[in-house]
Parts: C-alpha cells; structure tokens; sequence
C-alpha cells in the first residue's frame, strides 16, 4: 500500500510489489508497537548482513575461480611456450648440426681438389675442365663407396683425362663407357642417354663409368672386376689392365704438408 497526499492509501500494483526489495516490504508491513518495530528492525538487519555475507561470499568464489583459470592458463601458456622453445632449439641444433656436415663434406671436397689439381691439370685444357672432373670423381666416389684415386687411375687408364676420347671399338669419354652400356645404366639411374654424344658430358659419363665399374667389382672383385670394366669376358687383357691401373695409382700419393720440411 502507498499514502496518498491526502493520508488516503492508494493500493499498489503487481508489477511494483514485484519489483520491490523485502526490505521495503516489511518497512510497508512493520507494525505500530515498540516491540512490533524492534522486530522488524532487527529481521531487515539480519537479512541485510545474511544477504551482504552471501554476495561477499560468492565474490569470493568467483574471484578464487577466476584467479585459479588465470594461474591455469598462465602455466598452459607456460608450458606452450617452452615446448616451442624444446622445438626451436632442437631443430636449430639439426640445422646447425647439418651446416657442418655440409661445411666438413665442403672442406674434404675442397681438399681433395686442392691436392690432386696440380696433377690433373697436366692433362686437361683448363682448369676448370679440372675441377669439374675431381669434382664428379669424388661426390661419385662417396656416393657409390668407391677409392676416388681407383676412379681417377681408371680415367687416366682409359682416357688420359681427355673428355671427348673415343676408342675404336666405340667407347665414349672420359671412362671410356659404351653407348649400350651408358643407356642401359643411365636408365636405371633416371639419366637421359639417348646417343653416344651424351656420353661426352663430364658429370654424366663419370656417374655412369663408377656405377659400372662398382658393379663388376662387387661382381668379380677388383683385379677380375677391373679386368671385366676393360675387357668383358676377354680375361687375356684382365692381367695387362690391372697393372696399367697400380701403375697410374702411383699419380695419387700426395705428400701431406705437414710432413714437408728441410732437414738439417
């Protein structure tokens, strides 16, 4: 109920008891004696403190909660970050492990074309023909597991070095390969050989000549396997072949420079 100007009482809506705090409602209600007044004073007092206990207690709660997901997602990301930094440090430990794999295959290959252009050199129109020759002749040698001085004394059996030999029987280049030889092994290893005149290609015929030579060594061993790369299955030339090719061996014994020094 609400008073009206004139001391009337004026009856309230729906909607405004609805809306309306219990507090008020009892203030509304509250009775007209001493006792009656001290009551309702003290019920509206209870429930103010039992509601501000209740509103303080669940802000509590939710702060605890909020401040538990905050630390969680704290450590998740935490934890995030330091897989990705496990992650980072170990793949740049891989690449830095694979720079000096290829810096030390980069040195070895350095040196070796260091130590033996000299010699190559005497034979070759430059020294960039040279260089492409150990080149081949020492990624072949690592790729196909075979003595690079052995593929060097067979080109130097062979060829003398020269790029564009070509025998009387039909042999091509630098390892002296037939043309059937060279298409049938340059198919097997995705290489275009179509005639003898690609044959001529320093980098193809030396890849060619190793993958046949390491075949019949692993067929025949090395002396029947060398006889065999020259001569197929004429075995009388085997002997005078292999003893061309320790000869040539002889091209290949460089001196280290740290054992060069003057006596006194």
């Amino acid at each position: 109920m609400q008073m009206t100007a004139a001391g009337g009482n004026k009856p309230t809506s729906s909607i405004g008891v609805k809306y309306m705090n219990i507090s008020d409602i009892v203030r509304i209600q509250k009775p007209e004696s001493t006792l009656g007044f001290i009551i309702s004073e003290c019920y509206i007092l209870t429930f103010s403190v039992l509601k501000r206990n209740h509103n303080e207690e669940a802000k509590r709660k939710m702060r605890q909660t909020l401040i538990g997901i905050a630390i969680g997602i704290a450590f998740a990301v935490i934890a995030i970050l330091a897989w990705q930094m496990i992650v980072m440090r170990n793949n740049l430990q891989e690449k830095i492990e694979m720079v000096n794999v290829l810096l030390s295959k980069y040195e070895a290959k350095a040196q070796f074309i260091g130590e033996y252009l000299p010699i190559i050199n005497d034979y070759t129109e430059s020294e960039i023909m040279s260089k492409r020759i150990l080149a081949a002749v020492y990624e072949n040698s690592l790729q196909y597991d075979l003595s690079p001085e052995l593929i060097l004394s067979v080109i130097k059996v062979e060829s003398e070095f020269n790029p564009r030999a070509y025998s009387n029987a039909g042999a091509v280049g630098l390892m002296q390969v037939m043309p059937v030889t060279g298409m049938y092994v340059g198919r097997s290893l995705g290489l275009w050989v179509n005639s003898e005149s690609d044959l001529y290609d320093i980098e193809k015929n030396i890849q060619i000549g190793v993958v046949f030579l390491k075949e019949c060594i692993e067929r025949l061993g090395e002396k029947r396997g060398l006889g065999y790369y020259y001569a197929g299955r004429h075995t009388q030339y085997y002997n005078q072949y292999t003893k061309k090719v320790a000869a040539a061996k002889e091209l290949w014994v460089v001196e280290p420079a740290s054992l060069t020094f003057n006596m006194q």
